[in-house]
């Protein structure tokens, strides 16, 4: 992969930090599922992720890999397969994003305990303009659980056109764009944000990390009947086999890292068409920075981490190599 990797030194403390805010908020319940969670070491895509920021802001990061495994992991049952039931709980959550920070629900769950709170630190420092998208972006998010769990309810195989569309709409990555923003302390200026070099970049990394994510979790995702993978949806519309449904993902996922590095390239042309200032640049600069360490933190974190397979340990040579998926 042509993103070298890097990597938080404070990623171990900042693990037991996140540990106890999962115990805090009740996302995590007894010792058995702390030290499942624990194999997994979601600190090691955090700090991938977010490897050149402050230790406050890393634990932010942090918050956002516990929040999103706990809310995901809800519609891998009976849930992930009842529309009515995934709307009524999503709307608990649509709720705490149209408030005020800092407001909490009585009686809420744990997952939406959780989410008051890392919105509330999402929000600090971050201006209107940015709030109103980012509250955008998150219903969209929460709304698309509603749409897949339609699919699963009705077994519906979409083709890869559609499937692609709602995997964009259903990932986590345009609320982790706003994030990286946020952790990465460089709020984009709008024209910038909105420009067609910037969407396309955000595009591009948004489906790479998506169908990277698709690969490492296929194993899952079809020992449950989802048909929510990039590789089963090959297969089954071009009537192939499994090597060449993968074969088929992996130059997808080439491709858009291609699309990406082509629109990075573009950027100083961006810059001066713009006319923008040092500080600008260097928020837009700062904001490609974030992208590029998602994109390639999370390839090395999915490849390795036991939530998709084997036990990981991050003093392995291999999990700072460079080999393709």
């Amino acid at each position: 992969m042509p993103i070298p990797p890097q990597r938080h030194p404070e990623a171990a403390a900042a693990l037991e930090r996140h540990i106890t805010w999962m115990r805090h908020t009740g996302l995590l319940a007894g010792e058995t599922s702390v030290a499942r969670y624990r194999s997994w070491h979601p600190e090691d895509v955090a700090a991938r992720w977010f490897h050149a920021c402050s230790s406050p802001d890393l634990d932010l990061g942090c918050s956002f890999v516990g929040w999103f495994c706990t809310f995901d992991d809800q519609f891998d049952g009976t849930l992930g397969r009842d529309p009515q039931a995934v709307q009524a709980h999503i709307e608990t959550l649509r709720e705490l994003v149209h408030s005020a920070p800092g407001v909490t629900l009585r009686g809420a769950p744990p997952v939406a305990v959780a989410f008051a709170d890392l919105w509330a630190r999402e929000q600090d420092g971050m201006s209107p303009a940015w709030r109103s998208r980012a509250l955008r972006h998150w219903d969209q998010y929460l709304q698309a659980q509603v749409q897949e769990a339609v699919h699963r309810r009705d077994d519906l195989e979409p083709g890869v056109e559609e499937y692609l569309q709602l995997r964009y709409a259903s990932g986590f990555m345009p609320p982790l764009w706003d994030a990286v923003e946020r952790i990465w302390r460089c709020e984009v200026p709008a024209a910038a944000y909105d420009s067609p070099l910037l969407h396309a970049m955000r595009d591009a990394a948004n489906q790479n990390i998506n169908i990277v994510n698709d690969v490492y979790s296929l194993a899952k995702e079809e020992a449950r009947g989802d048909h929510h993978n990039l590789v089963l949806v090959l297969e089954r519309q071009e009537a192939c086999s499994r090597a060449d449904a993968l074969k088929t993902t992996y130059r997808m996922i080439n491709d858009w890292m291609q699309e990406f590095l082509t629109a990075e390239a573009q950027l100083p042309l961006l810059y001066d068409t713009l006319g923008m200032s040092p500080s600008a640049r260097a928020a837009v600069a700062r904001f490609t920075q974030g992208m590029r360490a998602a994109i390639r933190g999370n390839y090395d974190w999915c490849s390795r981490t036991t939530r998709y397979h084997g036990p990981l340990n991050s003093s392995d040579p291999a999990a700072d190599s460079t080999t393709e998926p």
